[in-house]
């Protein structure tokens, strides 16, 4: 063969080769290969259809996206793409949560508050009480509570010397590893103590004012150690309202900014939430203030934080929070991130004694022993607080179905799936999926962080087939409508479902 005929044939199979590239490359399948899903007998080829038309929107175009269906009836894969890759969850990492809390904590588990007398032996003399107040790291303790406890000293103790606290049940890190520190002044990120009070959030109702005069304000919880200033004006006419609002950075001062419409008098106000520091110091204050209310005497106006608890004391006053099976229905309907950091902190407490943040901490050690027996692959997980507030927690959506699919048999289920938000009735999904066959069907955990948008649950097809899904969505750049549009067409499409059993395309 001459050197012109090999050039000739090499040209001659390249060139085929390219135009079957070509034809390959312009085909349907190339364009579901390229996110290699993966069915099995369950969706006819129009549902696999709309699955893949849901994904592949223009919206999504530089997306990431995972997806894993199953028939639970079956646990047969019907759908799978991406689905052991790993994606930030957002607040779908409160599942995690509640299955771990679920199987440390026992679905009766109470957090429990406690007044102490330290100085036992003037129990019955006039001398002041030297009083404790123990957190156990109850995160909806609110200042109704502790009125109640400093009730209980009615007709016990009259005067009390200084009112000692202690709050270190949990350690000393506020904040989970990974959260933004441009986001510690709002509610959604709260500092995380073992003695919590109010959300550790300052709830500030601001209503107009005189014009051109500051508007007034209505602070709950009351706590004067937490300093406003305000520079809002109050304005003439209607729609003029910009109020700009921060707390200063390490600091436990609010500065209100902007102006307030004169019209909004009687009509509306402008509500601002925003955490607060040293959650242990102002729950004590409040208590000191609940108990002055009551006419019991409390010398030093200022608390006093404990490191250690005496060894000899005597309870005299407590309070249990509601169980974990209401705790869980707290946290996930509207998404509580604050519940979720004290529930992962209390299975570090129950495990060892005390509780210690991080991916290495008591808290997640526990954590990824429980979830193990949920058939949880923790080679899948990275998980390093419980809300999902951290850019660092990362899960496949492989991983969250077959936790999904593990606790459906898990003898409290029941409190599990009443816990999650219902399409078209409450928490982040009731106004999704109104009017469909999703609608008071569909039980699921949604999540939201900037480029994030995750949901994943559970969902029963026309004919009661049970669907269970995870559908995750990072690096997105389009708009959460856009991200949620996707994800209820895919669970639209599954409710409308039937398991007529045909082999996929």
């Amino acid at each position: 063969m001459t050197i012109r005929q090999r050039i000739t044939d090499v040209v001659s199979e390249v060139f085929v080769q390219s135009i079957i590239l070509l034809l390959y490359l312009c085909s349907p399948s190339f364009a579901i290969a390229q996110v290699h899903p993966r069915s099995t007998a369950g969706l006819s080829p129009a549902e696999l259809t709309t699955i893949m038309r849901a994904i592949d929107s223009p919206d999504l175009k530089s997306a990431f996206v995972g997806v894993q269906i199953i028939d639970a009836s079956t646990r047969s894969v019907l759908f799978s793409t991406n689905a052991h890759r790993m994606f930030e969850p957002a607040s779908c990492c409160k599942l995690l949560t509640s299955a771990a809390a679920m199987s440390i904590l026992g679905i009766r588990y109470r957090f429990e508050t406690k007044l102490e007398l330290a100085n036992i032996v003037n129990r019955q003399s006039s001398k002041p009480a030297d009083l404790i107040l123990v957190g156990g790291g109850d995160p909806v303790l609110n200042t109704h509570d502790l009125t109640n406890l400093a009730q209980q000293l009615i007709g016990k103790i009259s005067v009390i010397d200084r009112l000692e606290y202690y709050d270190r049940i949990f350690d000393r890190q506020r904040l989970g590893d990974g959260w933004a520190w441009d986001d510690e002044p709002y509610y959604y990120s709260p500092q995380i103590s073992g003695l919590n009070c109010a959300e550790n959030v300052i709830t500030i109702s601001i209503t107009p004012g005189v014009i051109d005069g500051p508007p007034k304000l209505l602070e709950s919880p009351v706590l004067p150690q937490v300093r406003v200033v305000n520079k809002i004006v109050t304005v003439k006419g209607r729609n003029h309202t910009d109020v700009r609002y921060n707390r200063v950075e390490g600091r436990n001062v609010i500065k209100l900014s902007g102006t307030i419409s004169a019209s909004a008098a009687g009509i509306e106000k402008v509500v601002i939430p925003l955490t607060f520091m040293h959650p242990g110091e102002m729950t004590a204050y409040l208590t000191i203030s609940a108990l002055r209310s009551l006419g019991i005497k409390v010398i030093h106006s200022r608390p006093n934080q404990v490191k250690k608890l005496p060894t000899a004391t005597e309870v005299v006053a407590e309070h249990y929070s509601v169980p974990l099976s209401q705790m869980l229905v707290l946290m996930n309907k509207p998404s509580d991130n604050l519940i979720a950091e004290c529930l992962l902190q209390a299975g570090g407490v129950a495990a060892t004694g005390r509780s210690t943040a991080g991916y290495d901490g008591t808290g997640l050690t526990a954590s990824r022993a429980a979830l193990a027996t949920f058939n949880v692959d923790l080679h899948q997980l990275h998980q390093v607080d419980g809300s999902g507030l951290s850019r660092q927690d990362l899960v496949s959506p492989a991983n969250l179905v077959n936790l999904l699919e593990a606790l459906r048999t898990h003898k409290h289920f029941r409190y599990f799936y009443q816990s999650l938000p219902i399409a078209g009735v409450d928490g982040p999904l009731a106004w999704r999926m109104k009017n469909t066959r999703a609608a008071n069907n569909c039980h699921a955990k949604t999540g939201y962080l900037s480029g994030v948008s995750t949901i994943a649950g559970y969902v029963n097809g026309q004919d009661g087939t049970p669907f269970v899904f995870a559908i995750m969505i990072n690096n997105h750049v389009c708009s959460e409508a856009a991200c949620q549009l996707a994800q209820n067409t895919i669970i639209e499409m599954l409710a409308n479902a039937t398991t007529t059993r045909r082999s996929a395309p």
